[in-house]
């Protein structure tokens, strides 16, 4: 019975393991995105923070999420959009450059 329970706890964090990997790619490919927007924002004087886009993202994106995990998912969402609004800033002040790529 032990080995049994071992071999979920093993099979459960490698599956963790892959889906955190898939997650820091998407994460890569986000703030790549989110900096091509910066600097299309930059370049015509838009504002970072677009609140009704936020809003309509997450009231979209939620309905993947079960009931049970959508407060969880949220605070995700929220700093995941609060990392894109900073490395957009972060475009609008100068302070990024292409070495920090």
């Amino acid at each position: 019975m032990k080995e049994k329970k071992e071999n979920v706890l093993e099979a459960g964090r490698k599956e963790i393991e892959e889906i955190d990997r898939a997650m820091a790619h998407l994460f890569r490919r986000r703030m790549e995105v989110s900096r091509t927007i910066g600097r299309y924002k930059k370049d015509r004087g838009l504002p970072v923070r677009d609140r009704h886009r936020e809003e309509a993202l997450l009231a979209d994106n939620e309905k993947e999420v079960p009931e049970e995990d959508r407060e969880a998912y949220r605070a995700f969402f929220q700093e995941v959009l609060a990392l894109s609004r900073s490395c957009q800033e972060e475009i609008q002040e100068g302070a990024w450059t292409e070495k920090k790529a």
